[in-house]
């Protein structure tokens, strides 16, 4: 599938060269098989669950905790959000450890699903994530220049990803949180860096992927976009005030809690981080001291390249594109914990990767990143589905290796400490901008 995703290098990063039969029916003819198999993968998943003699216990997975979530939100019992100390069976009786861990605001996005039952709970929370992950693709990929034949493919590879198939089964929707870097993308192009600073903003959902981006934002220099970030942000706290601070304060122990558990019960092949291959080569837990060591350096590593990256290229909207893809692929690689389903965060670099008028540095780099980019594809689906933990957790060494490569495309080009003409300026108004 990454053989199809070429661009035409030639063309402008908006619009594409027309597409001829051939192109197509080859296309077709990869797009449907894969487009088949992957439906008749996920229709014998649900067969499964609603021919169980106990479906809800059968499919009982992360979705249950917005669920649960909601039904308390509608009944006001704010106490029961969180757990506070997390214990295996916790105040609520549930030994599923499926505890809701987003900050208090994001709790009334559950609020709906107070309305149906837990299983009716869980086909509404797969059909966000597909609705969700299909609208952020397609606005991506319209924002990068995609054609329709390019942003077909696009799509089946998303579908056919492993982070994407499951993120279905278990119903979880942090993959909603491929929207605001797409609406992001959508601001920026119409001029509107405030609104893309607000887009990125809602990040704040998961506060260690939304607090970074602010800091790249800082360094960046790209002041207007930070007051959107810190507006949206603030808004959002604000939503929450009539819960009262006590609920702020069970989010705080709930986090502290599970920052520390966490360490050394969450099986490695489930996460997409550095860390986890640390973990999963040595096998020695992430509070083990060395291997504390080892992840602050090759995280603070990555991270110190993508803020470098950030004050290199900051101010050139040509670049806004490619960084923001880079800050979320740096962000996911060197997090403390990152779970399968967010691998999904390498989708923006991925696009922007294989996007018409991609600008590499030189043809070699933009082929080995695009080869570490397909094995990485591959591995997710070793490493989440097939061998699981019979093979060694190797997903965050390989985004590491795409992180360390997309920063080298960037701090190799030509230096540049001019700011731009105007912060937001349409990219295409430059010549044959690339991501």
């Amino acid at each position: 599938m990454t053989g199809q995703l070429r661009e035409h290098t030639q063309g402008p990063i908006l619009g594409s060269m027309p597409d001829t039969p051939d192109p197509w029916r080859r296309t077709l003819a990869v797009a449907i098989p894969v487009a088949a198999v992957i439906l008749g993968f996920q229709m014998a998943w649900f067969l499964e669950v609603f021919e169980a003699a106990d479906p809800l216990a059968f499919a009982l997975r992360d979705w249950i905790q917005f669920h649960r979530t909601a039904v308390r939100l509608a009944s006001w019992s704010l106490g029961e959000l969180y757990p506070g100390e997390l214990v295996v069976g916790g105040p609520d009786g549930a030994p599923d450890w499926f505890f809701f861990f987003y900050p208090p605001f994001a709790a009334y996005g559950t609020l709906p699903l107070a309305l149906l039952t837990p299983l009716q709970a869980y086909v509404a929370c797969v059909l966000a994530v597909v609705v969700l992950t299909t609208v952020a693709v397609s606005i991506m990929t319209l924002s990068l220049g995609y054609g329709p034949r390019q942003r077909l493919i696009a799509m089946v590879a998303m579908v056919a990803s492993a982070p994407w198939n499951a993120a279905v089964i278990v119903g979880h929707l942090s993959p909603g949180l491929l929207l605001p870097p797409a609406l992001a993308f959508v601001a920026h192009r119409r001029g509107r860096p405030f609104w893309a600073g607000a887009a990125l903003g809602l990040m704040i959902a998961k506060p260690n992927w939304g607090l970074p981006l602010l800091a790249l934002l800082l360094i960046g220099r790209r002041r207007t976009m930070v007051y959107g970030f810190l507006t949206a942000s603030v808004m959002l706290i604000l939503v929450s005030i009539p819960m009262g601070l006590e609920v702020w304060g069970d989010w705080l122990r709930t986090m502290g809690s599970f920052s520390q558990v966490i360490q050394d019960q969450l099986p490695p092949w489930k996460q997409a981080t550095f860390l986890a291959s640390l973990q999963s080569l040595t096998g020695l837990g992430a509070s083990h001291p060395a291997l504390g060591v080892a992840w602050f350096v090759t995280g603070g590593g990555m991270m110190l390249g993508a803020a470098w990256a950030w004050w290199k290229r900051g101010s050139v909207d040509g670049d806004f594109f490619h960084l923001i893809a880079i800050g979320l692929l740096a962000i996911l690689t060197a997090n403390p914990y990152a779970f399968f389903y967010d691998a999904l965060l390498a989708l923006p670099a991925a696009l922007i990767l294989f996007a018409p008028g991609a600008r590499y540095q030189s043809h070699g780099l933009r082929s080995a990143t695009r080869w570490v980019a397909a094995t990485a594809y591959g591995w997710m689906w070793i490493q989440f589905f097939v061998a699981r933990d019979l093979v060694p957790s190797l997903l965050g060494m390989i985004l590491a290796a795409w992180t360390v490569l997309e920063l080298a495309n960037l701090l190799l080009g030509p230096d540049t400490t001019r700011p731009a003409r105007k912060e937001g300026r349409l990219a295409g108004s430059e010549p044959a901008p690339g991501p």
